[in-house]
């Protein structure tokens, strides 16, 4: 049997799971309640988790029409509101909240933890992590690469370019990495 080519790709293209069939909504739902066994799940109305996406954390909220889509990978603690997208290839690791509207370009990293490194008898990977944590606020558009280290909070309204490294806080309606575009409000 030659495997259909478009069977997954509502996992890869996760906006589409509308127009899943009844074999495709009954695999995630199936998917769904495995998750729910060993873990602290919540999922909203039209929220879609990837089968494809490696989910080993113990606390999962995603809001309404939020969606994780194949390939990421997402430890501890992930909470995400309402219409929110984590795409293909991102990583969760730590703590990490999330607003609503938030959109987040494939292969980000989001690092919410970190090593301790305070006795010199120790090497570092045999030490205990910590996580402050990373908190991110409503209408955010985070691009393709980015990576969030521990500690960070991200304000509303703000705009991560592809590839930035965001190490401090980042304030409301900020951009934060390349030069930004000229605001569509400024183009004659």
């Amino acid at each position: 049997m030659i495997p259909d080519p478009h069977a997954q790709r509502i996992d890869f293209e996760p906006w589409l799971r509308h127009q899943a069939d009844a074999s495709q909504r009954e695999r995630q739902q199936a998917w769904h309640l495995a998750l729910a066994k060993d873990r602290d799940l919540h999922l909203g109305q039209d929220a879609f988790v990837s089968s494809l996406a490696m989910i080993s954390a113990h606390t999962l909220h995603l809001g309404d029409q939020s969606y994780i889509a194949a390939h990421c990978h997402v430890t501890e603690t992930l909470r995400m509101g309402a219409d929110c997208t984590l795409n293909t290839h991102c990583i969760s690791r730590g703590q990490v909240i999330i607003g609503h509207s938030v959109r987040i370009g494939s292969h980000t990293r989001l690092l919410g933890f970190n090593h301790g490194f305070d006795n010199l008898e120790i090497p570092l990977w045999k030490q205990p992590h910590f996580s402050k944590g990373i908190v991110i606020g409503d209408d955010v558009w985070i691009g393709a690469g980015v990576i969030i280290v521990d500690g960070v909070r991200i304000g509303s309204h703000a705009i991560l370019a592809a590839g930035a490294v965001v190490t401090k806080d980042v304030p409301d309606f900020a951009w934060s990495g390349a030069t930004p575009p000229a605001s569509s409000a400024t183009v004659a």
